[in-house]
């Protein structure tokens, strides 16, 4: 058996999960609660819904989010999910059928609170960004020009990539060294 062999199975258990994962995250998307009440308090939603689903995207915090940060079912926690529930402290019960766009923020708030530019619903850019220090790019406006800012969802799948990477690296170093040894 040559060295390649177990990098060639690593490699694919490794896209093996990659796929079922994001094939989970298509599923869970088609039946999407929509649940703005991440900290499933049971009452409207409050501004602790939205303290909570600010850190989780910032990825301060995630575990009050009882019901699930991914309030839109994108597979991501974002900025998306962050005005939804933004949305629903504003009394709309609509919110994830809202459309997204650029909003673009001159950061005056607290330090690394939130990023210049990044794609959410309207409501809650004009709340963060008056007309002296930011604007709403408009519905369907992309984000190709702005820094991206990893989330938290896509921080923990690298972290998983990277882990199951070394793991594999590992195995093979071992696997490596006790065929050396048997043959000598």
């Amino acid at each position: 058996m040559s060295t390649r062999e177990p990098v060639r199975t690593i490699s694919v258990i490794v896209a093996t999960v990659l796929v079922v994962l994001h094939a989970a995250a298509i599923d869970a998307s088609a039946g999407c609660p929509c649940e703005p009440d991440v900290n499933n308090s049971g009452g409207p939603i409050t501004i602790l819904d939205v303290v909570v689903i600010l850190d989780c995207v910032r990825g301060v915090n995630c575990a009050p989010c009882v019901n699930s940060c991914d309030v839109n079912c994108d597979g991501e926690i974002d900025y998306v999910d962050a005005g939804v529930v933004w949305c629903g402290f504003q009394g709309d019960i609509n919110c994830c059928s809202k459309p997204t766009g650029v909003c673009v923020i001159e950061n005056d708030v607290p330090p690394d609170m939130f990023p210049d530019c990044f794609i959410t619903l309207q409501a809650m850019c004009e709340f963060f960004a008056t007309q002296d220090d930011g604007e709403y790019l408009g519905d369907g406006s992309q984000n190709r020009f702005c820094r991206e800012v990893p989330t938290s969802t896509q921080w923990g799948g690298l972290v998983l990539v990277l882990a199951v990477l070394a793991a594999g690296v590992l195995a093979v170093g071992k696997r490596a060294r006790t065929a050396s040894s048997a043959g000598s």
